[in-house]
């Protein structure tokens, strides 16, 4: 009986440490809409395992795109959106993204990537490893719009770093100087790297 007691024990710390980071994140998101409350619209949506697993299975496997949008819902474990559109006397600043940034990072989160175009930003941090990405928030940032996607994964980082490649290719600039999609003949074949921040670019480099 004992040991039975320690074994349940122990298995509600590891799920309680599992859903730490999670709720780290969605408690710095929600802290975020809270400072635009009556200055913003401000919607939120949930999509649990069940569902994205059926999303998975429904869409039809008739071209690389379905395959792809297939292959990300298939490691997807959970999504939430948070959707704000500001009012138009007010404008969302960029000390307010960075306070959010910064309360991510005290909750181990790293930032794999900036993208920017002219209309908009994109972020995405992540508390994960290059081999398990873990939790990861999408911020899309434009002046009077945010889109917050805070996602639980197991999407290694090669995968999200070829999908931006798909759809950005030369569009996308890493911290090297290489362009996405390029390869240097003459390097070796490198482990997979958390990209720390990537140049402005002319176009929106994540299309969904």
């Amino acid at each position: 009986m004992r040991n039975k007691l320690l074994i349940l024990g122990a298995a509600t710390l590891l799920s309680l440490a599992a859903t730490m980071p999670a709720q780290a994140q969605n408690k710095a998101l929600r802290q975020f809409c809270r400072e635009y409350r009556g200055q913003a619209e401000i919607h939120t949506f949930a999509v649990g395992r069940p569902l994205l697993a059926l999303a998975s299975w429904v869409i039809p496997n008739e071209d690389e795109d379905t395959r792809v949008v297939k292959h990300l819902l298939h490691h997807l474990r959970r999504v939430k959106l948070y959707v704000m559109q500001v009012d138009s006397d007010a404008k969302i600043d960029n000390s307010a993204m960075a306070r959010l940034k910064a309360s991510l990072e005290k909750a181990h989160f790293e930032s794999l990537a900036d993208v920017k175009s002219k209309d908009a930003v994109v972020h995405v941090m992540s508390d994960g490893k290059p081999e398990d990405l873990g939790n990861v928030v999408l911020a899309v940032k434009s002046e009077t719009d945010v889109v917050f996607v805070s996602l639980r994964t197991n999407l290694k980082l090669q995968e999200v770093a070829d999908v931006i490649n798909k759809y950005a290719l030369s569009d996308l600039h890493l911290p090297n100087g290489r362009q996405a999609g390029t390869k240097d003949n003459n390097s070796k074949p490198e482990a997979p790297k958390a990209v720390t921040a990537v140049d402005s670019v002319d176009t929106v480099a994540l299309q969904q």
